[in-house]
């Protein structure tokens, strides 16, 4: 992992270390970074992202003790609707696909 990656990784665990360690109730779920227009899939930039996911979800799992999943939104890099003219921000089809998704999730912890 390149230096970045992994100053990145600290940063978060130690973000959520910091956020278990204060409110010692909560639960952390992890939201995957998701993927922009201006990435193409398997660039650097998209493996970055998908590493950084996978040891997102690896981190909220054992800071929690247990596997509450991952919010994972269905929008990819090649569906151009999902996000407005610049690439980055999520239009507004993508953000209601983002709020459905945490909606979603929430509502399946409180089954």
């Amino acid at each position: 992992m390149a230096n970045n990656q992994v100053a990145t990784f600290h940063l978060i665990r130690g973000g959520l270390r910091y956020v278990k360690a204060a409110f010692h109730e909560v639960s952390i779920i992890w939201m995957d970074i998701l993927p922009r227009l201006v990435w193409a899939h398997g660039s650097p930039e998209d493996r970055k992202r998908r590493r950084l996911n996978r040891l997102g979800r690896e981190m909220a799992r054992k800071i929690n003790g247990r596997d509450l999943g991952a919010i994972i939104v269905d929008i990819d890099n090649t569906t151009s609707g999902f996000f407005r003219v610049d690439g980055m921000h999520l239009s507004q089809v993508g953000l209601e696909m983002l709020f459905w998704s945490f909606k979603e999730k929430i509502a399946d912890l409180l089954k």
